[in-house]
């Protein structure tokens, strides 16, 4: 019955060279019981949607097949981490995010993509079965006030291999520059600690070994459905590598070049080393 003008503000900033178009999006919210929502029609004849998960890339089917749960229903939600992308083989469209976890694929002419900025909505929970309860602490669900969320448009050739990790990455993990004053300093003006190379390979983690100190634990993942050869090469040359499992045991050893080290990754494979330099 009663209703509210909710003014809602996007800032678009375009950088020199940049391949992406960053968003701002920011409102003060004064409304209940809404999800706001940001939609994007594609057009692209894509069939299915890409959305980065742990350790992997997840396709779904748009439209949903016969004996899905979803068949015959609307679309549903699916989670993503720090991209959605949707194509057609030739050419692509993702969003970046750091911090939207919800997205929908629709499935219409215009194969629109949303991405869900929050759902106001009343909590109730049930501590005694039948009974439902809402306290006062709980109305924070609505999500009442100022709201600022950061995202990215990626137009692209081919799919989400063509540079949606990369993207994502300097999204979420800017530059920042650092002023110091001048003094005497050992390392070269320019210099790469650790370089991973390999079709679209991640790093995940780069860490001192949990039970030996003069080993460091690396763990890298391949997500694309192909084999592919990942290339760590660091600042100093390698002494001994190991392949191990999760819990950082050692099973293999390996045979590092000088400073780099070449392993090969099965589709979807995970991989963690060890390694002294």
């Amino acid at each position: 019955k009663e209703r509210r003008t909710m003014v809602v503000t996007s800032r678009f900033t375009l950088r020199a060279g940049q391949r992406r178009l960053d968003v701002t999006t920011s409102l003060d919210n004064q409304c209940r019981n809404h999800r706001l929502r940001v939609m994007f029609p594609t057009n692209l004849k894509a069939k299915e949607s890409h959305a980065e998960a742990s350790f992997d890339v997840i396709a779904r089917d748009i439209t949903v097949k016969k004996g899905k749960a979803y068949y015959g229903r609307s679309n549903p939600q699916y989670p993503m981490y720090r991209f959605v992308d949707l194509s057609d083989g030739k050419k692509g469209f993702a969003i970046l995010n750091n911090g939207i976890r919800e997205y929908e694929a629709v499935d219409n002419a215009e194969r629109t993509l949303g991405i869900t900025l929050f759902r106001a909505y009343t909590f109730r929970n049930c501590p005694i079965f039948g009974r439902w309860e809402v306290h006062p602490e709980m109305e924070l669900a609505q999500c009442i006030g100022p709201h600022e969320w950061t995202y990215s448009i990626y137009p692209h050739k081919g799919d989400w291999t063509n540079g949606a990790f990369n993207e994502a990455e300097e999204l979420n993990l800017p530059l920042d520059p650092a002023q110091c004053g001048p003094h005497k300093g050992t390392l070269p003006k320019s210099q790469s600690f650790l370089t991973l190379s390999g079709g679209n390979v991640q790093l995940t983690t780069f860490k001192q070994h949990e039970d030996r100190e003069d080993s460091y634990t690396v763990r890298i993942f391949n997500p694309e459905a192909k084999t592919v050869t990942a290339k760590l090469t660091f600042a100093k040359p390698i002494k001994k590598a190991w392949l191990t499992n999760l819990n950082e045991e050692r099973r293999k050893e390996l045979k590092p070049t000088g400073k780099s080290l070449s392993i090969p990754l099965t589709k979807k494979k995970i991989a963690t080393i060890e390694l002294t330099i």
